[in-house]
């Protein structure tokens, strides 16, 4: 095991062991070659590490003499964070949401931070976080939150949906800091979470400094873990209030359903008794609104949380003005009351990670024969649904459809391959049947399999001026598309529309980065960062040659990139001149044995 990993080891069973100790001698872990190599590693074939930043540096050309160069500036204090580039991305709502695109290279440093930070406090063994936190987290996803609200909240009388106005850009830069005080006692290192947070924006050809005291780079490496430390103080106070409030064992039972139950005992008449007994279905036996009994369930995904109330209304009114009063005083943030509401359960349906929530009381079906005894069904049972709506208005902005469903050519994927406009239609297609496996209206997705399918028929149809009718009398009922060697494509048919309320995709978020990193320590001694040039064998000023998007749609490489290709390599290692030859288009093909080994390997496999 390398030394900057022994470290984060060391690192993350102390803060498990004694999740109230305070850490030291962090920043040295930035002085270890090693840790740049693993966070390099970690991030170099993500999507985005191509786009240039506002320093217009990506990836391409990264070299151990930057990670020596980079750590010589970390010992002297001198290293410092590069502006972000801003982008605005549309909204909902008709607003923008604005992200940072930080300089590519600077990522490595960023990912070095998450590294240490995340075995303090987040390591799979032990975590300073709540159970009720589900966003960017190991083994957690939206899944996992929707599931834990499906199978723990029935009973539930009140939804409270939380909206904290433009979270990213309010966090308090001196709470933030005091927060992570509580677990870091390193100067040096608090000091560079200073820089990181204070390094501003380029918007144009205009560099902006952070003059004021709030806002993160919002889709920065680091702005996930940081907005759970932040948020974890809001999860505290949320199950404390809980707490406070929770009271009973079990709600007392209705006179109602008593005192149906002692006539139907009494009655002689079959069809008073049949009466009776359909009176009974529709009444609870348990008091709906016992107010000895409550109970107040809390989750959170990022910025987004949901409050479950089983008690009275003014408790839910209550609650809302407590969250509102700590996120004003304790984290300078500010509760968007226009977004913020408070739903019956049953008589409406909460929002929450694009899911329609309510609760329904089985009326029919009140009771079930489990084993040799008959059981009666719990009552106001949480009920989780697609809103179809907001699908179609989603595929609507996709350019598949028009508002009112009905299916459209996809225009900006005309000049697409064949193959190629079947596929991204089919990528659609099995995200929204991933994401909505569990729905309780999940046969209503039907709908958009025909969207879907008619969209790519019709873009095929403009593609060659042509009728639908004639595509799929060519393509067949399924737009099956063959290309390559052996290959073929078509809108898939095979997906099961039925109705699995437990059919949650749990694991939809990638592992831990710690116990990424220390499962595949070995990736790390064989990084390609700093080996010899693959053309020429020498070890003279090597950095690394990236290529953006390899296979991907619409992308056509000559010269050397093409066998990058045929091996499906996006990084390989080149001495400087063979890397510049490359650039400017110079490079003669010579000196490939390496490279043709690979090609030949890649294709015995």
């Amino acid at each position: 095991m390398s030394s900057a990993l022994k470290e984060l080891e060391i690192l993350k069973s102390r803060n498990v062991e004694r999740p109230e100790c305070q850490n030291t001698g962090l920043y040295r872990i930035l002085y270890k070659t090693d840790i740049f190599v693993l966070a390099y590693e970690r991030i170099k074939s993500k999507n985005g590490n191509m786009t240039r930043g506002a320093n217009n540096e990506t990836l391409d050309g990264i070299s151990p003499n930057w990670i020596d160069k980079t750590i010589s500036e970390l010992r002297t204090q001198k290293f410092k964070f590069s502006a972000s580039r801003m982008v605005k991305i549309p909204k909902k709502n008709g607003n923008t949401r604005t992200l940072g695109i930080a300089p590519p290279r600077e990522k490595v440093v960023q990912e070095v931070i998450r590294l240490i930070l995340e075995a303090i406090y987040d390591a799979p063994e032990g975590t300073i976080f709540q159970e009720c936190s589900h966003g960017f987290r190991a083994n957690r996803s939206c899944h996992t939150a929707l599931k834990e609200v499906k199978s723990k909240w029935n009973g539930t009388k009140w939804f409270i949906e939380g909206d904290i106005s433009d979270f990213f850009d309010e966090i308090d830069h001196h709470v933030l800091i005091k927060l992570l005080g509580k677990k870091i006692k390193d100067e040096k290192f608090i000091q560079l979470m200073w820089k990181y947070i204070k390094a501003g924006y380029t918007e144009g050809n205009e560099v902006h400094k952070v003059a004021n005291i709030s806002g993160t780079p919002q889709g920065g490496i680091l702005s996930p873990l940081l907005s759970n430390i932040y948020l974890n103080e809001l999860d505290k106070y949320a199950l404390e209030l809980s707490k406070k409030h929770t009271k009973g064992t079990e709600r007392r039972i209705n006179p109602a359903y008593t005192r149906i139950s002692s006539r139907i005992r009494r009655n002689k008449n079959p069809q008073r008794m049949k009466e009776l007994y359909k009176e009974r279905r529709n009444t609870q036996s348990r008091m709906p609104d016992d107010p000895n009994y409550v109970r107040v369930r809390y989750i959170r995904y990022a910025d987004d949380w949901i409050i479950g109330v089983t008690g009275s209304r003014l408790l839910a009114e209550e609650i809302r003005r407590d969250m509102e009063r700590f996120l004003k005083d304790e984290l300078k943030l500010k509760l968007n009351l226009d977004k913020t509401f408070i739903r019956h359960a049953k008589t409406e349906r909460a929002t929450f990670l694009g899911v329609e929530i309510n609760t329904s009381m089985n009326k029919a079906n009140h009771s079930t024969i489990s084993g040799n005894k008959k059981v009666k069904l719990q009552s106001d049972n949480i009920q989780l649904n697609v809103n179809m709506d907001g699908i179609i208005k989603r595929l609507n902005k996709a350019g598949m459809c028009k508002g009112n469903g009905f299916p459209i050519c996809r225009n900006y994927h005309i000049n697409y391959e064949d193959w190629e406009i079947i596929r991204t239609h089919n990528s659609v297609l099995d995200g929204l049947s991933n994401y909505y496996s569990f729905v309780s209206n999940r046969n209503k997705l039907r709908r958009v399999e025909y969207i879907i399918r008619y969209s790519a028929a019709k873009t095929l149809a403009s593609k060659y001026k042509t009728s639908m009718a004639k595509i799929f009398k060519s393509y067949g009922n399924n737009l099956t598309i063959e290309y390559g060697k052996d290959k073929k494509v078509g809108i898939r048919d095979d997906i099961d529309w039925t109705i699995k309320v437990n059919n949650f995709k749990v694991s939809m978020w990638e592992r831990s980065a710690v116990l990424d990193g220390l499962l595949y320590k070995r990736k790390v001694t064989k990084s390609r960062l700093g080996s010899p040039c693959a053309i020429c064998g020498s070890n003279e000023g090597v950095q690394m040659h990236h290529v953006r998007h390899i296979r991907k749609s619409g992308v056509k490489y000559g010269g050397f990139d093409k066998y990058l290709g045929a091996i499906n390599r996006k990084q390989v290692p080149l001495c400087k001149q063979h890397h510049l030859d490359i650039h400017n288009g110079k490079y003669d093909g010579a000196g490939l044995a390496q490279i043709f080994e690979e090609i030949k390997s890649h294709k015995k496999n």
